[in-house]
């Protein structure tokens, strides 16, 4: 994960806090959250003896990552289509976690060689093929090139307006053009009316795309973090409380994405980020002098050691 560093930048100086900007959610509590806790990738070699048994075969890459994750955002997706007898196979070991959602990446030929100009049959292949995922399917992540500016702003929105209704759908936007306050208006108010998400990134060097507006009462957060410094637990504290306002709020779902510029950290991040969102993570502050103050759920393990959504 190379999105978002910058290694001259001292992470101490960076301000790693969440903007307090509205929401847009109606101010009513859900009755229904869903928190979903993942990441990019199903497996690598520096999992082994750490996150995953020393031993672990690549087959079954699969069954170990839903003892550790609720869903998956498939990015690998996004180069193509999986073969079909795979899907079958992550089928029968995902149907005994019926909470487990995979959120696949439109194709690059979509976003970044066609950039979502005549692109229908690609669209038609990509939602025929990962609809196999059945009621597994979670939103699918529209990612456009970082060059990608408003400019394109007509292409967006006659993709969009394409898409079958009800299509859950997530869009990332890297160009900074997107978030300058008039275009970032006119963006946002036309994903609302197709009920359609913008993500939210947390990274060192791109703090603008922490815009904090919700268009659906679901969030979709990816987080990135800096080898296990500090401030990766304070950034995680920080998100902990954020969804949990947003719950107070009325936020139905949480897709929450961990990564780590380098893999060799990235069990660490998985250990502190599932303490951090546990039933019983105890929270410390110096500051004011509290200990063991424990904090309001958002998710529990179940017998079967994967991370269940509360109810």
């Amino acid at each position: 994960m190379r999105f978002g560093r910058n290694p001259e930048i001292d992470i101490d100086s960076i301000d790693f806090s969440l903007p307090d900007r509205p929401s847009g959610l109606p101010g009513i509590p859900s009755d229904s959250f869903r928190f979903h806790f993942g990441t990019t990738k199903w497996g690598h070699k520096h999992w082994y003896g750490s996150l995953y048994p020393a031993n672990t075969n690549a087959n079954d890459h699969v069954k170990e990552y839903i003892r550790h994750f609720i869903f998956l955002e498939l990015a690998a997706a996004s180069y193509g289509k999986l073969r079909s007898e795979h899907i079958r196979s992550w089928m029968e070991t995902i149907s005994n976690v019926p909470e487990f959602k995979v959120a696949p990446k439109f194709f690059q030929s979509i976003t970044h060689i066609k950039r979502l100009l005549d692109c229908d049959r690609q669209t038609a292949d990509f939602i025929r093929f990962y609809s196999l995922f059945e009621s597994h399917l979670g939103p699918s992540i529209l990612q456009l090139h970082e060059n990608w500016g408003p400019e394109n702003f007509p292409a967006l929105q006659s993709y969009l307006d394409k898409l079958p209704q009800g299509f859950q759908t997530q869009v990332e936007l890297r160009h900074p053009g997107w978030y300058h306050p008039d275009v970032f208006n006119t963006l946002t108010a036309l994903l609302k009316q197709k009920g359609m998400g913008l993500i939210l990134s947390d990274t060192n060097t791109r703090r603008d795309l922490l815009h904090m507006t919700l268009t659906t009462k679901t969030a979709y957060i990816h987080f990135i973090g800096n080898g296990n410094h500090a401030t990766d637990r304070l950034r995680l504290e920080n998100w902990r409380k954020k969804i949990l306002q947003w719950k107070a709020d009325g936020l139905d779902e949480a897709y929450f994405t961990v990564n780590q510029h380098f893999e060799e950290t990235f069990s660490e991040t998985v250990a502190t980020a599932r303490r951090v969102f546990s039933r019983s993570y105890i929270a410390r502050s110096e500051k004011k002098g509290i200990k063991n103050s424990v904090k309001p759920v958002l998710f529990v393990y179940s017998v079967y050691n994967t991370l269940l959504l509360i109810r």
